[in-house]
């Protein structure tokens, strides 16, 4: 049906578009519901009960969409940006009949970009943060979908690829539901066909096209993020090499009205080396993320330790080739904030799934292998150095220029993992100016971890689960600091007070004493302790992977099932004869070098710029002057990182004091 309710149904009030806080969507010529009709009155009844039927008025309208193509579309283009102006406008294509957007997709991109919208757009459609619109306006176009109220089925596979953004700190699957439904959805619609059997490019075989690759690319890079294998298998894919190019995108990138030709055409090549990375990654994520690492040998012999090492070459060789294209294809660093976040956001799933092979290399060496050789360790060693480098920078960088608050919801399990390490690096500090600079560096993940946290319920979870991990790490491997965790809660003044410095040199600093020299980094403690290294990062990728942490039972059995409990023996000590002066024992406390210094009260930070960063009342992190393009003839600062961070945070925030 178009945009006419039924005569069953009438809402309690009619106003202007203009004025009304919120107005049924009949209101909009543009707007349609193909499935209303045909549902009892009831069920049209409860729809509008519970806002389905509603949207914002122009004004809020134009923002949220703005917002959508700023900040969403970019990573997942699955609608014609030019198609969707011109039917919000009411301009309709030489020769083709006025097109209609259907309401579930309309709600599902409300719900996207609600994290990018102005706290006053949100408190002037009735919101009070970020986080209650989110759930809102997803439960919103749920029921649209639950009840069949679109039965268009391309429309239902676009707005369950959108919703693949919902998830929460009760579940962190919601995604994997929506990704699973999307599958299903587009092969109905026979998106999952190479260019060749499309034959002519039609909006709709576009459209297709678009739906399709968006999925690929969500299948990899959530499969990624939460360490769990993928749904849509190469074999089903149907991949080739039918990437969405930029002539399938041009008509956008002349008439985007959010991005200038130049940013969009850069934009859309960001993309594509999004697609090309989730198919490097894809043999990657079957093995490393296999169900219950069941792809992992029993036993490796000298003999064939070649073919193994062979498998684990060929995932980095092609990670490898993809950076060099990726290389190629960004070429200088560009102006652009839009353009240098997608870039850095794509460098994340990068250095991710590098740092995921590595692991996984290390833990074959250090339990599959017949014989340890101390020499395989080493490069793996300094791989992960490159990563946590190439980490660091990043996130740096993204803090610094105000982009943080533009990151999607899949940062967060992405940059869990470096949060830990930096943490452990930290601790690991042997003199003052080691513990400054790496305090630094932890300052800036804890700022996008707080700054995520005012947007994403499903950021408490994985807070919750960096902190467990790090207390594990006290409890069982003690690495031990009380400039650390202490294990109690957070409040809001903690928050208030994080960047205030702590008199943590004066305190006693227990630290790992190895013979003859003791670790000074994270990737020490990995070469010299890398079986205990190994389980900090397993323990996280299993808490990910499972959507809760694990207890005390299910961390024993893990390792048992991975072979690296305390019964375990380990590879490197059937070689302890050449590897003692580089294998750690057992960890005991040591007087920190830095015990009779002070760390300065109030530490400048060469590129921090600490006025750049405010604080609320509430406690939470505000970019006081974060810019970015939202129009192609000016600026505007960001004013939605106003939004409460709830009062249950990790305990990871209390002690860590910058």
């Amino acid at each position: 049906m178009g945009n006419c309710l039924p005569s069953t149904f009438s809402f309690s009030y009619q106003e202007h578009p203009t004025f009304a806080r919120n107005i049924p969507f009949s209101s909009y010529d543009f707007v349609s519901l193909h499935g209303l009709n045909r549902l009892p009155p009831e069920d049209i009844s409860f729809l509008g009960l519970k806002g389905c039927l509603q949207v914002p008025n122009r004004s809020n309208l134009d923002v949220l969409l703005r917002k959508y193509f700023l900040h969403v579309h970019p990573c997942l283009p699955v609608l014609d940006e030019a198609e969707i102006w011109r039917m919000y406008d009411g301009n309709c294509s030489q020769n083709r009949s006025p097109q209609k957007l259907s309401l579930l997709v309309l709600q599902a991109i409300l719900f996207a970009s609600s994290a990018f919208v102005p706290l006053k757009t949100l408190t002037d459609m009735g919101f009070s943060d970020a986080r209650s619109a989110r759930t809102a306006l997803y439960h919103r176009t749920k029921l649209l979908f639950d009840l069949d109220a679109e039965t268009n089925i391309l429309s239902r596979g676009q707005g369950a690829i959108l919703l693949t953004f919902q998830t929460t700190a009760s579940d962190l699957f919601s995604g994997t539901h929506w990704l699973s439904a999307a599958i299903q959805l587009a092969k109905s619609a026979e998106a999952d066909i190479s260019d060749h059997e499309m034959g002519d490019k039609t909006p709709e075989t576009l459209a297709k096209k678009r739906l399709w690759w968006c999925i690929i690319l969500r299948d990899r890079i959530h499969s990624l993020a939460l360490r769990r294998p993928i749904q849509l298998r190469p074999d089903q894919a149907h991949i080739g090499c039918d990437y969405l190019h930029e002539k399938d995108m041009e008509d956008e990138i002349k008439h985007s009205k959010v991005y200038s030709a130049d940013e969009k055409r850069q934009l859309v090549h960001i993309f594509r080396l999004q697609c090309q990375l989730a198919v490097s990654i894809t043999d990657l994520i079957t093995i490393v993320y296999s169900p219950l690492w069941s792809t992992l040998p029993e036993f490796i012999s000298a003999k064939n330790a070649i073919s193994t090492q062979n498998e684990i070459d060929e995932m980095k060789y092609s990670l490898q080739k993809w950076a060099e294209i990726a290389a190629k294809t960004l070429g200088t660093s560009s102006t652009s904030a839009s353009v240098i976040m997608f870039t850095k956001l794509t460098y994340m799933y990068y250095d991710s799934a590098r740092l995921a092979v590595y692991h996984y290399e290390a833990l074959i060496w250090e339990t599959r292998y017949e014989y340890h050789y101390p020499s395989s360790i080493q490069p793996i060693k300094a791989e992960i150095e490159e990563v946590m480098l190439s980490m660091n920078e990043n996130i740096e960088e993204l803090i610094t220029q105000g982009l943080a608050c533009y990151l999607p919801i899949s940062a967060i399990a992405h940059a869990a993992l470096p949060l830990v390490l930096s943490v452990l690096d930290s601790e690991l500090s042997s003199t003052r100016l080691q513990l400054v600079a790496r305090q630094r560096r932890l300052h800036f993940y804890k700022q996008i971890m707080l700054v995520l946290q005012s947007r994403y319920e499903a950021a408490d979870k994985v807070c919750s689960f960096v902190d467990d991990v790090i207390t594990y790490s006290k409890l069982k491997l003690d690495l031990n600091s009380t400039g650390m965790i202490t294990g109690s809660g957070v409040d809001n003044e903690s928050l208030q007070n994080l960047n205030r410095s702590n008199d943590i040199a004066s305190r006693s600093r227990e630290r790992y004493q190895v013979p003859g020299r003791r670790m000074k980094t994270i990737c020490e403690f990995f070469f010299r302790q890398t079986r205990s290294y190994l389980r900090l990062a397993l323990l996280l990728d299993h808490a990910l992977s499972r959507g809760k942490y694990p207890r005390q039972d299910d961390i024993e059995r893990l390792w048992k099932r991975l072979r690296l409990s305390d019964t375990d023996k380990s590879s490197s000590s059937l070689c302890n004869d050449q590897t003692e002066a580089a294998t750690a024992q057992a960890p005991q406390p040591m007087n920190s070098v830095v015990e009779n210094e002070r760390v300065p009260q109030n530490p400048s930070w060469s590129s921090l710029r600490p006025s750049d960063i405010e604080f609320s009342e509430t406690g939470c992190i505000c970019p006081a002057n974060i810019m970015i393009n939202d129009d192609l003839q000016s600026q505007t600062s960001l004013d939605n990182c106003t939004s409460d961070i709830p009062s249950i945070v990790s305990n990871i925030w209390e002690d860590v004091h910058i």
